[in-house]
């Protein structure tokens, strides 16, 4: 087949078709980044099984869990259809990570031994062109403490106010 260039750098190309022609600087980069969906939060050593919650998970904004599920496995999934294997994942632990983890095409976080508190997880990913959702996911951890350092914890404050109440009494 018969191909050529015109002088602003268009190409021809003469086909059984016809004549194709296109310039190459309008081939562009696919700008849509992927929809990132949470697809699943597990316990890090038994990622089959549910966790206690009700719904679905990717529309869920917030879980609490006993201070004993403190060992979590997140899932996470960008969907784009142009080349999806070659989307990029990064994610973060809001109070836990200092920075976002850079996750490569890993579709998953794992979290061990959290502390009793409130964590904010956040998942983005890009496409095969690097265009970041900017959006991404995000759902909220409520690690409750254990009973007994509430109640210990009640304990100490009460004393500290009768202790405070005497002092003040005395004075």
């Amino acid at each position: 087949s018969m191909c050529g260039k015109g002088p602003d750098g268009t190409l021809y190309f003469d086909t059984n078709k016809g004549l194709i022609f296109f310039h190459p600087d309008s081939i562009i980069d696919d700008p849509t980044p992927p929809q990132v969906v949470l697809s699943g939060i597990s316990l890090f050593d038994r990622p089959g099984e549910k966790l206690n919650y009700e719904g679905f998970i990717s529309e869920l904004k917030e879980i609490t869990l006993p201070y004993e599920q403190n060992d979590l496995r997140f899932d996470f999934v960008g969907l784009h259809f142009s080349a999806p294997e070659r989307n990029k994942y990064k994610y973060i632990l809001e109070n836990f990570n200092k920075d976002w983890v850079d996750a490569g095409n890993q579709r998953y976080a794992n979290y061990t031994n959290l502390n009793p508190g409130e964590y904010v997880f956040r998942a983005t990913a890009s496409n095969k062109d690097g265009v970041w959702n900017e959006t991404g996911i995000s759902i909220t951890i409520i690690i409750t403490p254990p009973w007994w350092a509430t109640t210990w914890a009640y304990i100490f404050y009460a004393l500290a106010l009768i202790s405070l109440i005497y002092f003040t009494w005395k004075l």
